[in-house]
């Protein structure tokens, strides 16, 4: 999906491509007609002309594979004031779709977002679990389904994602499900899926890493003591709500005022 970077993978699905240039050229195209206002998205020319630091912002990713731009797609290949200025043909933007939608339900899921009139919601529970593992698997499906059409292709394998973000997608969905079944199915317990990732032990080494100081060898006493004085810091900022709207009131910060 790079833009603007040299790179040999070139990611299609049945003959269609799949590339963030076919995004680009629908979205610059709207604007031009003046359609913007009837596809409301937050993409900008920063999500296609992207640098080093730019490539690092998780929220470019994430928009550029939304809801609205699943829903600008959806009305630019059908709008006959713009097709004819579209390089592709309308049916070559179905696999670059449901790629979209995908990425965006699975994104949702993982941020806990209430979505759908109540298929899923902010928690797992006992009630949504069932829906929520079909959802993930369905998902995963999908990909997989990519990839054996890849693999049944000779040296096409550019066609598809890099084998380090499919094994870690495999990994992320299977032990979302595996999560699910253990603890909400099982045990009926409920989760808040935003609370499970690797941002609190992330956070957690930065912490420990900047009370050593500007040294970068301490000793096993003095990492201890790091470590304790990150657990004490952690303890004392409190978990934050960040910007999920949906998530619940526990994790949002109280003000001082």
């Amino acid at each position: 999906m790079s833009s603007l970077k040299k790179s040999k993978r070139n990611m299609k699905y049945s003959g269609c491509p799949l590339n963030s240039k076919m995004i680009q050229d629908v979205w610059r195209l709207t604007r031009k007609n003046n359609k913007h206002r009837l596809m409301e998205t937050k993409l900008s020319e920063k999500h296609f002309n992207k640098d080093a630091f730019s490539r690092m912002t998780v929220s470019l990713a994430v928009q550029l594979l939304s809801s609205s731009v699943v829903t600008m797609l959806k009305k630019a290949t059908n709008d006959i004031t713009i097709i004819p200025d579209i390089r592709l043909k309308s049916s070559q933007y179905d696999k670059i779709i449901e790629l979209a939608e995908k990425v965006d339900c699975l994104v949702d899921i993982c941020n806990g977002r209430s979505k759908k009139q109540g298929h899923y919601t902010a928690y797992f529970t006992p009630e949504n679990a069932i829906s929520i593992q079909k959802e993930l698997l369905g998902i995963l499906a999908w990909f997989n389904k990519w990839h054996d059409k890849v693999n049944s292709i000779e040296n096409n394998a550019n066609s598809f994602l890099p084998i380090q973000s499919w094994k870690s997608l495999q990994s992320l969905v299977l032990g979302l499900v595996g999560l699910i079944q253990a603890n909400v199915i099982e045990e009926k317990q409920t989760i808040v899926p935003r609370t499970k990732n690797t941002d609190g032990i992330e956070n957690h080494f930065s912490c420990s890493r900047q009370n050593g100081g500007s040294g970068d060898a301490p000793t096993a006493q003095e990492q201890q003591t790091n470590d304790a004085r990150a657990s004490a810091f952690t303890v004392t900022a409190g978990p934050s709500k960040g910007n999920n709207a949906s998530a619940p009131k526990i994790f949002e910060k109280k003000k001082k005022y």
